[in-house]
């Protein structure tokens, strides 16, 4: 009766080794990469809020909206907003609690308004800060040169 041999060299198994430890270290890169928190920041002016107890319908708001675009929750602090000539401006949006500040997966958004007049114009402001409670900052900057609509430019000559 014929008996069955293996034989596994030491260089196969090194090979196996060094492949089954790459991919590994790959998908652990991939995975912390992916579970982040990631803190996307935008704002709208001229904006009315309607039927709010809490807000004038007559005066017009600055919105800023912060979202949680990554996998892990923050935990939002203080929004401001810095201007040109080095003062910041602090949203009461921010400090009085009366906004959600724990942004996740299932609650990724919160707005905080601020009324507009008061404030002095968007050329002077330079960017919107939002720290969070794990000591992170957050900046959106506002452009000083003026964009093309649509971010095309098409010349004919």
């Amino acid at each position: 009766m014929p008996s069955l041999s293996l034989t596994i060299s030491a260089d196969a198994v090194a090979w196996y080794g060094a492949i089954v430890a790459t991919v590994a270290a790959v998908v652990s890169l991939y995975v912390a990469i992916r579970d982040r928190s990631r803190v996307v920041i935008s704002y709208q002016e001229k904006m009315w809020v309607m039927q709010s107890p809490r807000h004038d319908e007559n005066a017009e708001y600055f919105c800023i909206t912060v979202r949680n675009a990554g996998r892990r929750t923050v935990t939002l602090g203080n929004v401001g907003i810095k201007l040109m000539n080095g003062k910041a401006l602090l949203l009461s949006d921010s400090v009085d609690g009366s906004r959600n500040k724990v942004l996740s997966e299932n609650n990724p958004r919160t707005e905080f308004l601020t009324k507009r007049d008061g404030l002095p114009a968007i050329s002077e402001f330079y960017r919107i800060e939002v720290y969070d409670e794990a000591g992170g900052k957050h900046y959106k900057y506002f452009s000083r040169f003026p964009t093309v609509p649509g971010g095309r430019c098409r010349l004919k000559f």
